[in-house]
């Protein structure tokens, strides 16, 4: 039986995977707790929307140098980063600690970057009302705040996009349960850029070829884990093809992003270098926070990989919704 490995968008490892049959068509736990109701369609100010547009469009063609703190409840203590972005190029990121190698990223890669993508914009306002909620000034620069609240009302993120560059310098997401916050902003700012991009030691590839929604009914119809939605309120993006025959699913509510991979096959913990075992219900699975949080388990004849920043409380519904294989 032959060993394939898949390499993992962002990941310090590699994951090993034993080549094996395709799942059976049957066998799809997971089908009926991940389909999504379909969103309200909630008002927005164009004033607000024309605001995240530009911030979004501003994230790609700007040059800019930055240093970014992060806080969260899942964290011990806050996560700086610094960062760079030149157009056309990509987004490179490190620790100022020196902890972790720095990751170039390019410029179509989904991601859960402060800078809002366009490519989640229209996820997000599918699924909030974005309104105008005054000014504020971060790092001595004037910014107007924007809000996103859902159907109930309820705000769950604020965006502070800075007046001069029109880049996001600040975003906050609420959990509307408990009222806990997470937040990342900068902290140290250069817009346009002054200094050399400093030479990246990992990189996150583009994405393969996308796949169409015809080739993604395919995939459920022949049994591959394929979900409509993931608990939380996370929609289906995207699908591309990956590394060694997986397939990258992207789930998003416009605030977090899910990165899923997903490949035929059974996993051989013994080549998993750098992941821990982590306790789960359903089922064993492994874990690691560098330099990505990444869980990874095996369900359905499959191998599955998820990959996000989202709280642990959802990791946990979506691991439940996906059931790994019993022990």
């Amino acid at each position: 039986m032959s060993r394939v490995a898949v390499a993992l968008i962002g990941a310090a490892s590699l994951v090993a995977v034993s080549a094996c049959a395709a799942p059976t068509v049957g066998s799809r736990p997971w089908a009926a707790a991940t389909v999504l109701a379909a969103p309200v369609d909630l008002p927005d100010d164009p004033a607000a929307l024309a605001l995240l547009t530009r911030a979004a469009q501003a994230a790609l063609t700007s040059s800019y140098d930055g240093v970014t703190v992060s806080t969260s409840p899942d964290s011990p203590s806050p996560v700086r980063l610094s960062i760079a972005h030149r157009p056309g190029i990509g987004t490179s990121s490190a620790p100022e600690d020196g902890s972790r190698l720095t990751q170039l990223t390019p410029d179509d890669a989904v991601g859960t970057a402060l800078p809002v993508s366009l490519r989640l914009l229209d996820v997000l306002v599918a699924r909030f009302g974005l309104a105008l909620a005054g000014q504020g000034v971060v790092l001595s620069r004037p910014t107007d705040v924007v809000e996103a609240a859902d159907a109930r009302g309820v705000v769950e993120a604020r965006f502070w996009l800075d007046r001069t560059s029109g880049l996001m310098v600040k975003r906050e997401l609420i959990d509307p349960a408990t009222g806990a916050k997470r937040s990342t902003e900068f902290v140290s700012l250069t817009v346009p850029a002054t200094s050399a991009l400093r030479a990246a030691t990992t990189h996150v590839p583009a994405t393969g070829p996308a796949l169409d929604a015809v080739a993604v009914a395919r995939l459920r119809s022949e049994g591959w884990i394929c979900p409509e939605g993931l608990p939380g309120g996370l929609s289906f993006v995207s699908a591309d093809e990956a590394d060694a025959g997986a397939v990258h699913l992207v789930y998003s509510d416009g605030l977090d992003v899910v990165s899923l991979f997903v490949q035929k096959g059974h996993l051989d913990t013994e080549g998993m270098p750098g992941l821990q075992s982590a306790s789960a219900q359903a089922g064993p699975v492994w874990h690691t926070d560098a330099p990505v949080p990444t869980w990874v388990w095996q369900s359905s004849g499959s191998v599955v990989t998820l990959m996000t920043e989202a709280p642990r409380t959802t990791v946990e519904r979506i691991i439940s919704a996906v059931p790994p294989d019993s022990a």
